[in-house]
């Protein structure tokens, strides 16, 4: 399967499993989904790369107790057991904290890619209920995101 193809396949699968009528990667190569508990996901593929990234935004630095916060964010990096091998990051400019994973595009297949991107949904929301509840496990939501499904394409 060429690499755009598993790509799109891949999309209208995730698609369907949320109810939405399509997703498609824009000009730059992104898709991004907004979610309603409050994290936005990304799939990047820019076009001839060799990886997908999957990212999603969390939430925002905290104003207050940066140092405590950074640390505790480099607590769950550890041997990246609690993120499941991704990496929490963050993005200086916009003072936001990410879930990434980058995967080799060349293996891949699209029912595999769904499964990581399952998986890492679940994931982001999870660590994003951990971070907010102060060190609370939170739960964890399915792709859909229970009633409704929560998904609305960005």
């Amino acid at each position: 399967m060429a690499a755009d193809d598993l790509i799109d396949a891949c999309l209208s699968e995730l698609a369907a499993e949320i109810g939405l009528d399509s997703l498609a990667l824009d000009e730059q190569g992104c898709c991004s989904l907004d979610h309603s508990d409050g994290f936005v996901f990304t799939l990047m593929a820019p076009d001839g790369g060799d990886l997908v990234h999957l990212n999603s935004r969390l939430l925002d630095v905290p104003a207050l107790g940066k140092q405590a916060f950074y640390s505790r964010l480099l607590r769950l990096n550890f041997l990246l057991l609690e993120t499941s091998g991704a990496t929490l990051s963050i993005d200086e400019d916009e003072e936001g904290v990410y879930l990434c994973l980058a995967l080799v595009r060349a293996p891949l297949s699209a029912q595999h890619l769904l499964r990581v991107i399952a998986n890492f949904l679940v994931g982001s929301g999870r660590l994003r209920a951990r971070l907010l509840a102060s060190g609370d496990d939170g739960s964890a939501s399915g792709l859909a995101g229970g009633p409704g499904g929560g998904w609305i394409a960005a």
